[in-house]
């Protein structure tokens, strides 16, 4: 999740959160799961404007799939790349920013 600030928030930090070193992103800060179920919340502190999913093609896919007909609408789905599913407020976009 990208929080205010600028900061790359995760559960944990492993191989596909390392990611984003390469590509000059945050570096990831592992927060734990209690803090990341309060994002967005009063007790989270940290309004998150981006959420960036990251794992296997395969199972993102499916994910993208199910969230989209779960969501409707109510925020945009990207793929970066390959591994990488981004989920951004509606109307939001790579190419707009």
């Amino acid at each position: 999740a990208y929080g205010t600030g600028d900061r790359l928030l995760c559960t944990e930090t492993d191989k596909y959160t390392d990611i984003a070193y390469e590509y000059n992103e945050p570096p990831p800060e592992a927060v734990g799961r209690a803090q990341m179920d309060l994002l967005g919340t009063e007790e989270g502190q940290a309004n998150v404007h981006k959420m960036l999913l990251i794992g296997d093609e395969p199972k993102l896919a499916a994910l993208r799939a199910q969230l989209e007909e779960e969501t409707r609408g109510s925020m945009a789905l990207t793929k970066a790349m390959d591994g990488m599913l981004e989920l951004l407020p509606p109307g939001a976009s790579k190419a707009t920013g």
